[in-house]
């Protein structure tokens, strides 16, 4: 009497192979939590001249927009995190509804393309930097047990500047 619990995106080979199943789909468990959570990103941006004025003019526009995000997410709240930092620098470059409609459709759907789209985005001048710190994060990764990566400590982040080889010479981050 084993029971086996798999998860997985609902990509096609795994579909069918557990069709005939019990199974849940998570993103129809998470999906009014992803909508609480844009419409809660609306609400705290909705203070915002610009985005008050949006919000009362093309409301069906704005609600379209919120819709295709939650959408979108599949149930991934990483992915819809990410996706409202990007509709929020275009409520920050005071973009149309039709412009920012546009910057949603663009989003990758997938999290991988979305955080690969991310990496290349970085403006060339944080490049290094961003390279330092994730270097920081990966060195301090291997030592610690997945159970304590709660933070990275701050000396860790104050020797962003140093040489990466002596960072990975020191034993531990404190």
């Amino acid at each position: 009497n084993i029971k086996v619990l798999v998860s997985s995106r609902p990509i096609p080979v795994c579909v069918e192979a557990f069709r005939t199943v019990p199974r849940l789909h998570l993103h129809d468990l998470t999906q009014r939590d992803i909508a609480a959570y844009v419409q809660d990103v609306q609400d705290v941006i909705g203070n915002h001249i610009y985005v008050k004025d949006l919000l009362k003019r093309y409301s069906t526009g704005t609600q379209a927009i919120l819709n295709t995000l939650t959408e979108k997410a599949s149930g991934v709240f990483l992915w819809v995190i990410l996706a409202c930092r990007s509709l929020l620098s275009g409520f920050a470059d005071c973009d149309s509804v039709a412009e920012l409609q546009q910057l949603v459709n663009v989003l990758p759907e997938e999290l991988e393309d979305m955080l690969q789209r991310m990496l290349v985005r970085v403006k060339d001048q944080h490049r290094e930097q961003g390279a330092r710190l994730m270097r920081i994060f990966y060195e301090e990764a291997l030592r610690q047990p997945k159970s304590h990566l709660e933070s990275i400590p701050l000396r860790g982040l104050a020797m962003m500047n140093d040489d990466l080889t002596r960072i990975s010479n020191h034993s531990r981050f404190q």
